[in-house]
């Protein structure tokens, strides 16, 4: 089986991305403490990707949502101050493949580009996301959300220096 190819998400994408959510953390996922740091429909455009089988359907999709640091949506150099990974969703026929690794490296590599400093992540798989650099966040940063106790927050770095930029304790929170 050939490789899914990754695109930019289309308004069309929309239904087949909600049903992919749905199908991998169930209809009340909105529900969850980590959309109170999603903005309802807020991702950011340029950070939204989908994957494509070779019949054109959509079978995986990630998005990335801007986040404010103490209140700020840039960090003291005039840049974009962070942003939170997820959803990440593969459809089920194509999980184990390594095309979840495919979105992640392409959405970090261009997130990166944009200027994002540091990038977060709310997971019950930590261990996933070692192999991209990511570290425990819950030392560094607050939420002004409880993630409940088997959910792991992380971070990574972007941009070398970044996590300098902001003192221990700050707060995340949705840009609106």
């Amino acid at each position: 089986m050939s490789p899914l190819v990754v695109r930019p998400e289309s308004p069309q994408d929309g239904p087949r991305i909600e049903r992919l959510l749905d199908e991998s953390f169930g209809q009340d996922r909105q529900a969850r403490g980590v959309y109170a740091l999603r903005a309802p429909d807020r991702h950011i455009p340029g950070l939204a990707y989908v994957g494509v089988d070779t019949t054109g359907q959509v079978q995986g999709t990630l998005r990335f949502w801007p986040l404010q640091v103490n209140g700020q949506n840039n960090d003291q150099a005039g840049d974009p101050a962070a942003v939170l990974l997820g959803p990440i969703a593969i459809a089920k026929a194509h999980q184990g493949k390594g095309y979840a690794a495919i979105l992640i490296q392409r959405g970090l590599s261009d997130a990166a580009a944009f200027g994002y400093g540091l990038c977060f992540l709310v997971t019950d798989t930590p261990q996933v996301y070692r192999r991209y650099a990511f570290t425990n966040a819950q030392s560094r940063f607050a939420l002004p959300v409880d993630l409940g106790p088997k959910k792991s927050f992380l971070l990574m770095e972007l941009k070398r220096g970044a996590l300098s930029l902001w003192p221990d304790g700050a707060v995340l929170g949705a840009v609106a």
